[in-house]
C-alpha cells in the first residue's frame, strides 16, 4: 500500500506541476513557468508534454535556441512536431515553419485533438483566415483544447481580429 501511495502522490505532483506551469505561462509569468516545468521533468523526464510545455515557456521568454533544444526531447511526436513550428517561426525561419506546418497538417490534420493547435499555429504565423477555419473545425469536432481559446499565447496575433471576439 505504501508503494502505491507513493506512486499516486508522484502522479498527483506531476499533474499539479503541469497545471501550475500552465497557469504561470498563461498569466505571462514565463520565468516561473520554466522553473515549474523543470520541477515536473525532474519527477519524470518522459512526462508526455513536459518538454513541449517547457519549450513553449522558453520560447515565450525569448530563449529560442534553448526552446528548440528542449522541444527535441519531447517523447510525444505530435506535440514535438507541432510546437516546433512556432519556435522556427520566431527564429526567423518562416519558410521552414510553413513547410513544417504543411507537413503537420498532412500528418495530423484529421486528428480531432489537433484542430485547435493547427488553428493556433496559423494564428501565430499571421494567417488569420486559416486560423479561424481550423477553429471552426475544432468547434465542430469538439476539440477539448478549445478551453484554452482565451489564454493561448499562440493566438495573440488574432485577438484584435473581429472574428476573435465573435468566436
Amino acid at each position: 500500500i505504501q508503494e502505491e501511495t507513493m506512486q499516486l502522490t508522484t502522479k498527483l505532483q506531476m499533474n499539479n506541476y503541469n497545471n501550475l506551469g500552465f497557469a504561470y505561462e498563461y498569466s505571462g509569468n514565463t520565468g516561473k513557468a520554466v522553473a515549474t516545468y523543470q520541477q515536473l521533468l525532474e519527477l519524470n523526464q518522459n512526462f508526455a508534454g513536459g518538454h513541449t510545455w517547457l519549450s513553449e515557456a522558453l520560447r515565450l521568454d525569448g530563449k529560442l535556441k534553448e526552446a528548440l533544444e528542449e522541444n527535441s526531447k519531447e517523447p510525444d511526436e505530435e506535440l514535438k512536431l507541432g510546437y516546433r513550428i512556432p519556435i522556427l517561426y520566431d527564429m526567423g525561419k518562416a519558410e521552414d515553419a510553413k513547410r513544417a506546418l504543411n507537413d503537420f497538417v498532412k500528418k495530423y490534420g484529421n486528428n480531432v485533438q489537433s484542430q485547435f493547435l493547427i488553428g493556433s499555429l496559423y494564428a501565430h504565423m499571421n494567417q488569420h483566415d486559416e486560423c479561424f477555419r481550423w477553429m471552426e473545425k475544432a468547434l465542430t469536432l469538439r476539440d477539448n483544447s478549445l478551453e484554452r481559446f482565451l489564454v493561448e499565447p499562440l493566438l495573440n496575433p488574432v485577438r484584435k481580429d473581429p472574428r476573435y471576439a465573435a468566436f
